[in-house]
């Protein structure tokens, strides 16, 4: 690949160019955003191109953000065209330890072995794209591999290098609200494909507390003294009434993932009708 054939669209504040190497230093606030669902749009990225007739062809690249420590800082490659026609790929930075806590959870609800959850790219076969759904508006790519672990669809991850950190982050004010709002979709992603091992969960640690309380009762009751541990015999009795009512949900959960199962395969089934029918058309 030649280096002097590309030629910069928007060029950054810093650059240099090398035969195997292109060292970038952007200005803040620069990025490829269009027509997000909250609102954030940014076209003013520099971008380093050039024009090619090949129907067919394929490179490497390879990142290195070793001084940059900034959440959401990304780079990446393109294919650009103007404001409203580009498509990009991008790696981004992440907090390695939050990162690692995070993709454990993941891993955890999903019963995968998915190395990095959060970021990176994605890539989907059509037959897994037919059978995945996407609820949430927050982040997809938390819930696709919780979706994926329990529909049995192969996985695989790809190690890669990201950047530092250089300016704050455009998305999200801190990285705590990052946390909060990722366990939301992993707690409700969990509810959904696995109801009746989590409730089955919650219940077995509320009966388990609710027995010990009220075998503590029983004790001081058999001994003689059980008149001043009456509320203890009161929360045994509401802790243990809740764990019942929490595996009872979970069974009711249980039924409806199973007949959500059951409607997912035949959406499946009508997804690949229509793609079968587009084909045909083309």
């Amino acid at each position: 690949m030649n280096m002097n054939n590309f030629q910069w669209t928007r060029q950054p504040k810093s650059y240099q160019i090398g035969e195997d190497r292109v060292e970038i230093v952007t200005a803040p606030h620069t990025d490829l955003w269009q027509r997000t669902y909250y609102h954030f749009r940014n076209d003013n990225a520099p971008v380093l191109q050039m024009e090619t007739e090949e129907q067919f062809f394929s490179f490497v690249v390879k990142t290195d953000f070793a001084e940059s420590h900034h959440r959401f800082d990304q780079c990446g490659i393109v294919m650009y065209l103007d404001s409203d026609n580009w498509l990009k790929g991008s790696i981004e930075y992440e907090n390695e330890k939050f990162q690692h806590l995070g993709s454990w959870v993941v891993r955890v609800a999903s019963g995968t072995d998915i190395p990095d959850a959060p970021s990176g790219f994605r890539a989907y076969s059509r037959e897994a794209a037919l059978r995945l759904n996407v609820v949430n508006e927050y982040t997809y790519t938390l819930e696709t591999i919780i979706q994926a672990g329990h529909e049995k669809l192969a996985m695989t991850s790809v190690p890669i290098r990201t950047n530092g950190e250089t300016r704050p982050s455009r998305l999200f004010s801190s990285m705590w609200r990052y946390m909060k709002r990722s366990s939301t979709v992993i707690i409700r992603s969990f509810l959904m494909y696995k109801p009746l091992r989590f409730f089955s969960m919650l219940g077995g640690i509320m009966l388990f507390f609710g027995v010990v309380l009220g075998a503590r009762f029983l004790y001081f009751f058999l001994t003689g003294s059980g008149g001043g541990h009456t509320q203890s015999l009161i929360l045994a009795a509401v802790l243990m009434l809740a764990g019942f009512q929490s595996i009872v949900v979970g069974l009711l959960g249980d039924v409806i993932a199973a007949n959500r199962k059951i409607l997912q395969d035949v959406q499946y089934r009508v997804r690949k009708l229509e793609c079968s029918q587009d084909e045909q058309h083309k």
